[in-house]
């Protein structure tokens, strides 16, 4: 084990993308079958966020494996097929731009932002304080 690779380090990163990647899988099919609101939303967002985040340290911490893995003519292959399709998808799936907060959800009004949630949130705190004896 080389010196920049802690066991413990390598452990948290591991336990880290598993948690974050189960969670936006499962939300994700949640949004794909339309089972999403609100809430959930915001956290595949975000969590999302956070896995792209994670892959990115775990790439720059495995850099030369990467690399040498990525020389293989059937990874090469397989990336440019992978963009192939996602690329087919996103242009026979594409629709008129949305604004801000909104989603492409046809069962339901646009998913507020997190900043129109919060002002909402405040706003329900603030009314229930007040009708308090």
């Amino acid at each position: 084990m080389s010196a920049g690779h802690s066991r413990p380090r390598r452990d948290i990163l591991c336990a880290a993308m598993i948690a974050t990647f189960a969670v936006t899988a499962v939300t994700g099919v949640l949004m794909f079958f339309h089972l999403a609101r609100g809430s959930v939303l915001v956290a595949h967002e975000w969590i999302g966020l956070a896995f792209v985040g994670l892959a990115g340290w775990h790439m720059v911490r495995n850099w030369p494996g990467l690399r040498a893995y990525c020389r293989r003519s059937l990874f090469v292959g397989s990336v440019f097929l992978a963009l192939a399709i996602g690329i087919v998808i996103t242009v026979l799936t594409a629709s008129e731009p949305r604004g801000r907060g909104q989603r492409a959800d046809p069962a339901g009004p646009p998913t507020p932002t997190i900043a129109e949630m919060a002002v909402a949130e405040d706003a329900g705190i603030v009314s229930s304080v007040a009708r308090a004896p």
